[in-house]
């Protein structure tokens, strides 16, 4: 055959090739075609239909109008993307929206029977829920009708929303509440829902390990969810950032676990929610006040249980809510308050109120059993003194049982805490939170109160060196007052005065039994007060001021100069009962002062001490009383209360101390009756003060004191009497403080013949004179005395002897040797004082006057001349009548001066002639004659001496004569003769040394 022949086979190839050829261009087009509508179906189709049907179905089903933006689909990697939603409430505002919402679907949905997603992205998402005052939430108009079908399960490996805004508003409330969080965002991790047969679990985990866990039922039609939930490691910080603007204060961290069970349904209007948490637990959180740069209330862990929600009934219950280790920081700030005032909201002007016709509905009820404070702290720092103050109680464990809102009922509280310095307080009883009353049992054991030194700052120069406060009994505050029964007790107070660096007031303990005290009227009452050695030392320092001034007003007793001394108001002076003195001008009349509202019953003081020293002097003085023991009863703040007192110690073994009486504490410059007695005691302890101001050492003597006060209506009468006995001076002490006066002739004069020295000292005046100051008083009174014993110590030997001042005088007639009977008296009244003062010597000095004696003596020489011529006249017939009867007869008068005068003279007189009858010559020529016999007599100065010893021999002998006074205690003494003045009598002055 030929090659040019064709086979029918050979025609038919190309055309099966050609055909082939089509069929391939159809199976590569058709594709692609199909891919391209689809992608044009799923690039610009699908966005618009979806766009067109988000905006009708919402006109459809909820009449509103929807506005959506850009809508985006990727028909080959299943991304979808949509901006700008917006859905409007009913009133128009908005309801929901978003600014982009990115949905990433897998292909995994195939097989994974469900809706599956690689990703859904939420950028700003706002939601605006709304309580309408006919308490409807607004999202309810969103729930789609119901449906048979079952709900698809949904996986999701990524969802995250970002910049988040919730507005929620309440417009069923009395004030209507608008709250806006902002912002919210959340990552969440292969989030799922699980269908369980008719239930659903779902499992989340977000990026910080948040977890989500949630297994239940949930029906869209009805709308209706039951089931149970876990969530774990939910970080707070971050739902704080949501609702930071609701919240006055900063959550720094935490992290927050809870689980429970939850059954919701939504028929109609009516809303059935309730949840049941079995427990919630919040650990490592920090609180902090705005604008703080540290936490001041940390919250280790804080556990909650047994909790369940009822949202229709507004009721929410918690069984027990604990907190273990919290911790609280807080002090007292400038200006007053305190820091933790500051996580409180700041106050806002309150809106107005909108009239509106709907009655507020009933509000949440909230019941809490029991909640819990366990191993708390509580740090506190007091900070308006110069030093703060600070005080840690922990640890601090707090129960508090019945708490509910509204408060319908008392709470129970039982709290007790540690105190650092090793104290301990606990409290237990009710609380009424709506009235803001307590009734507590209190209890609080050893409080340091070192601590509270810094509040004695500078007004008080005293330190605290220990001391320690209890108290035990019922507490109760109500109505703005506080009142407590009960004891109260502090234990080894120690108290150091800082000026003098020594002790001030210490005891071992005080306690107070039977304590009742209100503030709301003020009153204090008290059964028991018992002292146990307590101890308070009073010093008067180099500066004369006393330690309790420079102690309790320091600043004033640094000013203040030395007091000057009041003025006396009345003393007697030896007297055996003193006149009374004028009475002074009655002060001007006053109101009555109001009673102070403290009664104590009993005061018991076991062991007491008391010093005393006075570190003007040099060596200092010291002395104390040792045992004080006994009772005050009675005590009270009112006018006419007294208190009866009695109490006993010693200065040493041998010297007792009793104060008794009665006296009213709180008014004592209206009532007193005191007396005190303090005997035997050694008067060597005083030879500081003797040595200073008398200038002597004391070698020995014993002192009795017996005090005695009365003050009735400020008006005082005060009794002293001082007794010295067997009081001995020592060597002489240079001091440029010492008297003047003749001190042991002072001691001389005022020690008896026993050796005693008694002295009674009266005061009178009243308390409501400025000037008028106790104890100057009594000092003057002293310096007077001495002084007066010195210028006049007859003054105080005549009190003893009966008489006066005058025992310093014996008066003789002139020429005279002989005591006549006043100067017998006298004499006797002084031997009787001399022999009360054994100590005293007595100076009789030999006193003569050379006028009135010299001419006394020369008549009673011319006298005895003249009777003695008489006699030598008259011979045998010479009697002492018959020489007198001579005398006065002029003729023989006469003839016996002339018959004198020729003895005398040698020689017959011739008297000069006189003129007259002879009577009266007769008289002229006797009285010549007697001139000149008169001048013949001479008295020499040894005779005027010999008459002062004769005078001074008078009065010894006289002194001596019934046996008191020995005879080497009177010294016969020289004297200058001196003139009488007036030619009187002639005074012999005695004086004593």
């Amino acid at each position: 055959m030929s090659s040019s022949t064709e086979s029918p086979a050979s025609g038919t190839q190309p055309k099966r090739r050609a055909g082939l050829l089509k069929l391939a261009a159809w199976g590569v087009g058709l594709p692609a075609a199909l891919v391209g509508l689809y992608a044009g179906l799923g690039f610009w189709v699908a966005p618009k239909v979806i766009r067109s049907q988000v905006v009708s179905q919402v006109a459809e089903k909820y009449h509103r109008t929807a506005a959506i933006g850009e809508v985006k689909l990727n028909p080959f990697t299943f991304r979808l993307e949509a901006h700008d939603f917006r859905l409007p409430d009913a009133d128009g505002k908005p309801m929901i929206g978003f600014d982009a919402l990115t949905v990433d679907f897998s292909p995994a949905s195939i097989w994974r029977g469900g809706l599956a997603f690689n990703e859904i992205s939420v950028i700003a998402p706002k939601v605006r829920l709304v309580r309408r005052a006919d308490r409807r939430l607004n999202i309810q108009d969103l729930i789609p009708p119901k449906t048979d079908e079952p709900a698809k399960k949904v996986m999701i490996d990524h969802l995250e929303v970002r910049n988040g805004r919730a507005e929620v508003v309440d417009l069923a409330r009395r004030e209507p509440l608008t709250k806006t969080f902002s912002p919210i965002g959340f990552t969440l991790k292969d989030f799922s829902t699980v269908s369980d047969g008719g239930a659903y679990v779902l499992n989340a985990l977000s990026e910080r390990g948040e977890g989500l866990a949630w297994r239940g039922s949930l029906g869209l039609n009805p709308l209706a969810s039951r089931g149970a939930f876990a969530i774990s490691r939910v970080q707070v910080r971050p739902l704080w950032e949501i609702a930071r603007e609701a919240v006055p204060f900063e959550v720094t961290g935490g992290a927050l676990d809870l689980s429970g069970s939850y059954d919701f349904a939504m028929k109609g209007e009516a809303l059935k929610l309730g949840v049941d948490v079995d427990d919630v637990k919040l650990s490592g959180t920090g609180l902090r006040a705005a604008g703080a740069d540290a936490d001041w209330i940390a919250l280790p862990q804080v556990t909650a249980s047994k909790i369940h929600v009822d949202v229709p009934k507004q009721a929410v219950s918690v069984g027990l809510i604990e907190a273990t280790n919290p911790s609280v920081k807080a002090w007292t700030e400038t200006g007053g308050g305190v820091n933790l005032a500051r996580y409180a909201p700041a106050a806002k002007p309150a809106p107005p109120q909108a009239k509106t016709d709907a009655k507020p509905g009933p509000g949440w009820t909230v019941a809490l059993p029991e909640l819990r404070v366990r191993g708390g702290k509580l740090d506190f720092e007091e900070r308006s003194p110069a030093k703060p103050v600070r005080f840690v109680a922990s640890p601090l464990d707090v129960t508090v049982t019945g708490l509910a809102l509204p408060i319908a009922a008392p709470v129970q509280v039982e709290a007790s805490s540690g105190v650092d310095g090793g104290g301990r307080v606990a409290a237990k009883g009710t609380v009424v939170l709506d009235k803001v009353s307590a009734d507590l049992d209190l209890q609080a054991d050893n409080l340091d109160l070192v601590r509270l030194q810094p509040y004695l700052g500078d007004s008080v120069a005293l330190t605290l060196k220990s001391g320690a406060a209890s108290a035990a009994g019922k507490a109760r505050f109500a109505d703005g007052g506080l009142s407590f029964d009960g004891m109260a007790q502090i234990d080894r107070l120690h108290t150091v005065d800082n000026v003098l660096g020594q002790d001030f007031v210490n005891w071992r303990s005080l306690r107070l039994d039977g304590l009742s005290a209100t503030t709301k009227p003020f009153a204090v009452k008290v059964r028991e007060v018992v002292a146990r050695e307590p101890y308070a030392k009073v010093v008067v320092g180099p500066n004369y001021v006393m330690n309790v001034t420079s102690i309790l007003n320091p600043k004033a007793a640094a000013a203040a100069p030395p007091p000057a001394p009041a003025p006396v108001k009345k003393a007697s002076l030896f007297a055996r009962k003193p006149k009374p003195a004028p009475a002074p001008p009655p002060p001007p009349p006053s109101a009555p002062k109001a009673a102070l509202p403290i009664e104590i019953a009993l005061v018991r003081i076991v062991a007491g001490r008391m010093d005393f020293a006075d570190l003007t002097l040099n060596p200092n003085f010291a002395a104390g009383i040792q045992s004080l023991d006994g009772t005050i009863k009675g005590l009270s703040g009112r006018q006419d209360a007294r208190a009866d007192v009695a109490l006993e110690g010693e200065v040493d073994r041998f010297s007792p101390v009793k104060i008794d009486g009665q006296i009213n504490y709180f008014a004592a410059r209206s009532f007193t009756d005191l007396k005190m007695s303090f005997q035997n005691m050694e008067m060597t302890t005083l030879t500081p003060y003797s040595g200073k101001f008398a200038g002597y050492r004391i070698n020995k003597g014993k002192l009795n004191i017996d005090l005695e006060y009365r003050i009735d209506d400020q008006k005082l009468d005060a009794n002293h009497r001082v007794v010295i006995n067997q009081l001995e001076l020592g060597e002489k002490v240079d001091s440029a403080d010492a008297t003047k006066l003749p001190v042991k002739l002072i001691i001389a004069l005022l020690k008896d013949r026993h050796g005693v020295i008694d002295i009674p000292i009266a005061i009178s005046g009243t308390l409501d004179d400025p000037k008028f100051k106790v104890w100057p008083v009594i000092w003057k009174i002293v310096g007077n005395l001495f002084t007066k014993i010195v210028t006049s110590p007859f003054a105080l030997l005549g009190s003893l002897g009966g008489g006066g001042e005058d025992l310093q005088f014996i008066d003789f007639a002139p020429g005279a040797s002989t005591l006549d009977e006043a100067g017998k008296a006298k004499v006797t009244q002084l031997a009787k004082a001399l022999a009360e003062r054994p100590a005293l010597n007595l100076e009789i000095p030999m006193t003569s006057d050379p006028q009135a004696d010299r001419a006394a003596l020369v008549e009673a020489r011319f006298k005895a001349g003249l009777r003695a011529a008489a006699g030598e006249r008259l011979g045998k017939k010479s009697t002492p009548a018959a020489v007198d009867a001579a005398l006065a007869d002029g003729k023989t008068r006469h003839a016996i001066l002339s018959d004198f005068y020729r003895k005398q003279f040698a020689a017959k007189p011739e008297p000069p002639k006189a003129e007259g009858d002879k009577a009266a010559v007769q008289a002229a020529e006797i009285t010549w004659l007697e001139d000149k016999l008169r001048s013949r007599v001479a008295v020499s100065d040894q005779d005027l001496a010999q008459l002062g010893r004769t005078r001074a021999e008078a009065v010894q002998t006289a002194l001596m004569e019934d046996g008191q006074v020995n005879a080497t205690r009177v010294f016969v003494t020289n004297a200058a003769a001196t003139p009488t003045e007036g030619g009187g009598a002639v005074r012999m002055t005695l004086s004593l040394s």
